[in-house]
């Protein structure tokens, strides 16, 4: 194109030549090469050539063009408080197969992080954290990226809770402790059931000792002493 946004575009035959027309005698022109969307070229060099026309045709603006590479690279940040990122790395899986992780990558400072040298695919990226289960919920989704060569920046949530508010399961000492206070109430109870028996066999044994007694009484004198005056 030239200054006032006049010129023509087209396409490279099969051998890579091409042809401009419309250009005029007198005008400079800024040669440039497009790359489209999904194309396996990046770029060209050099980025462009100018060319000031003349009467005749202008030969020898040749252009290499520049193939893409095939891998890429993930750049992002993990959303999380400071004092958790120095247990959180970065993992990452293709999206055919999310539970076989292909890379694990530390952070670089602070939330930063980037994992390099991936091949052209799609990804699910999130953040994992060396935290003990037992004390912290945790809670990381996925990011899906599509690697293409490019540097893709994303931004992986990732969270924390402590479990201090959540009831614990009781240990085993505590189970044998109310295994047995449960044992101990139950035979107090057998006990307490048993006790009218009990009494009622002690009231027997008194009304057959009564008579005995008194029987014994009428057989035995009783000599009480006498004051006379």
């Amino acid at each position: 194109s030239d200054e006032e946004g006049g010129g023509d575009e087209t396409t490279t035959d099969g051998s890579g030549g091409y042809r401009l027309r419309g250009l005029r005698a007198g005008r400079k022109y800024k040669i440039l090469v497009r790359v489209d969307a999904g194309s396996r070229y990046e770029r060209s060099s050099p980025a462009f050539q100018v060319v000031e026309m003349g009467e005749g045709d202008a030969k020898g603006l040749d252009f290499v063009a520049v193939r893409g590479s095939s891998k890429g690279s993930i750049v992002g940040r993990v959303q999380a408080p400071g004092d958790l990122l120095s247990s959180i790395k970065v993992e990452v899986a293709a999206a055919s197969n999310p539970s076989s992780p292909l890379r694990t990558q530390e952070l670089m400072v602070g939330d930063l992080f980037e994992v390099t040298d991936l091949p052209r695919d799609t990804y699910l990226v999130k953040a994992v954290a060396s935290l003990d289960p037992r004390a912290y919920r945790t809670a990381a989704p996925s990011v899906r990226v599509t690697v293409d060569g490019e540097g893709d920046v994303i931004s992986l949530p990732f969270s924390a809770t402590p479990r201090n508010a959540e009831p614990q399961p009781a240990s085993p000492f505590w189970v044998l402790v109310l295994i047995v206070a449960a044992a101990a109430a139950f035979f107090n109870r057998r006990t307490i059931q048993d006790l009218p028996a009990y009494r009622s066999a002690t009231a027997s044994l008194a009304s057959v000792a009564g008579p005995a007694v008194a029987a014994l009484g009428s057989q035995v004198g009783v000599v009480l002493p006498c004051c006379c005056s």
